[in-house]
């Protein structure tokens, strides 16, 4: 038998283990475990997260919009993370991911220099403020002043978290 001959015969068994799935559920166009059902699954799943960190990105651009302290910083920083998390949704949707990988990573690089410098910075100024303390009325009016440092270290973390995953999600190549 040549190799040719046998690259037929295996294809031949292959194809016919789909024909009997396909025929076992009754779908022989679309049997259920086709590769594009496997990629759009694989699609969702990876970017749940990605909608995730959008929708927290815009509600903390909206939360923020009350705070007196730092205010144009955090609203940058919240709203370049938005349309870094948008951005990679609507590219990945689009197919377009890895044409635009460049200024995705770019832009996720920098986020994620920025999200680390912007955690050591309110780290610092978490571990100098009080326990308790008098309620200042930041962006959240019943927030002590410790509180409002630990949710910006939070917000900080989230932002981390986000591009980084931007540049896994370019890596990975969804």
């Amino acid at each position: 038998m040549t190799l040719e001959e046998e690259r037929d015969t295996a294809n031949a068994t292959d194809t016919f283990g789909d024909e009997e799935k396909a025929a076992s559920t009754g779908n022989e166009d679309n049997p259920p475990s086709s590769p594009t059902q496997k990629n759009r699954r694989r699609k969702i799943i990876f970017l749940a997260p990605a909608v995730i960190f959008s929708s927290l990105f815009v509600i903390s651009f909206s939360v923020e919009l009350y705070d007196s302290n730092y205010a144009a910083a955090w609203l940058a920083f919240y709203a370049l993370h938005a349309v870094l998390a948008i951005s990679v949704l609507i590219f990945s949707c689009a197919n377009r991911l890895p044409a635009h990988a460049r200024l995705v990573l770019g832009g996720a690089a920098a986020l994620l220099v920025w999200s680390i410098h912007m955690i050591v910075i309110t780290s610092v100024d978490l571990a100098r403020t009080e326990h308790g303390g008098e309620v200042k009325g930041g962006d959240i009016n019943s927030a002590t002043e410790r509180e409002e440092k630990a949710f910006e270290v939070g917000g900080s973390t989230l932002g981390m978290v986000s591009a980084a995953y931007a540049m896994f999600l370019v890596k990975v190549g969804v």
